[in-house]
């Protein structure tokens, strides 16, 4: 995300993500677990709301303030250590892997 150049796609993604955290907790909650009704009934899944709803849910909530604190130290990030990664030989994958993640 903090890569993308800037365009509506990258203030749309970024609203996306962070609109939880605008949202109260009980509005969220109520809406996945409508979501949860509606998907059982059109699917057949999740049959039960038990824990694999309630950690779906937990994820979704936590995602946005993850989002939000790995972005602002991606930012801070150099990228010309990445680009020296590049320049002797290891592929973007590699890359990403073994200098952006740690």
């Amino acid at each position: 995300m903090t890569r993308f150049r800037r365009s509506w796609g990258r203030l749309t993604l970024s609203n996306m993500i962070t609109a939880p955290l605008v949202m109260p907790d009980v509005i969220i909650g109520l809406s996945l677990l409508l979501l949860f009704v509606q998907m059982g009934e059109l699917f057949g899944w999740p049959a039960e709301r038990g824990m694999t709803t309630v950690w779906i849910a937990h994820s979704t909530f936590c995602a946005a303030y993850v989002a939000v604190v790995v972005s602002s130290r991606l930012r801070e990030l150099d990228f010309s250590i990445e680009e020296a990664g590049m320049d002797l030989g290891a592929t973007p994958f590699k890359v990403f892997f073994v200098i952006t993640v740690p």
